[in-house]
This record gives C-alpha cells, structure tokens and sequence, in this order.
C-alpha cells in the first residue's frame, strides 16, 4: 500500500474510533476502510494506450455513462503522449505517478 494509502486508512480509522459503532456513517467509514484494505496494491501490470480498444471495452460494458468514458478516453489519449506524468486519477481523484 502506498504510503499515500495509509496515511488515508489512518485518518479514517482515528475518525471511526470517534463515532458511535451503531451509526450509519460509521458502517460507511468501515466499508471504506475494507474496500482500501482489499485493493490488491502489489500487483501491478503494464499499461496499456490502446485508444480504439479502450472505447470497445468501455463500449460492450458500460450502456450510457457517454461523458465518463469520454473523460476516461481522453485521459489515456493525454496519458499516452507523455513519458512522465503527475495528475489527478479521473476515476479516483488521487495523483497518478508515472515515469
């Protein structure tokens, strides 16, 4: 897990200790915590910028949702033009570190 990733699992674990175990927020902040915990954050696979297989994918399993998978497209067409770049995830709003 990324040290990022901890530092956010960490802060949430010191929120929930302060809630109410009972609370529906609190179930939220404990599915969070769960779903970050589950990310299988050591494996790693090469990416790939093929465009045209992007938008099929995206295409055969996504009905509707036209301006996510055309802000999705766009940042792999952007992201493939540059060696080295460091901006937001437009899925998770988190930096993304390539280079």
């Amino acid at each position: 897990m990324s040290e990022e990733a901890q530092t956010k699992v960490k802060k949430e674990l010191r929120k929930l200790k302060l809630m109410h175990p009972t609370s529906a927020e609190a179930a939220v902040v404990r599915n969070y915590i769960d779903w970050i915990l589950s990310l299988p954050w050591a494996e790693k696979t090469e990416e790939r910028f093929d465009i045209a297989e992007a938008e099929k994918i995206l295409d055969e399993d996504h009905y509707g949702l036209k301006k996510c998978k055309e802000r999705i497209v766009e940042y792999l067409a952007v992201s493939s033009t540059h060696e080295a770049s460091e901006g937001p995830n437009p899925l998770l709003g988190w930096p993304t570190r390539r280079g």
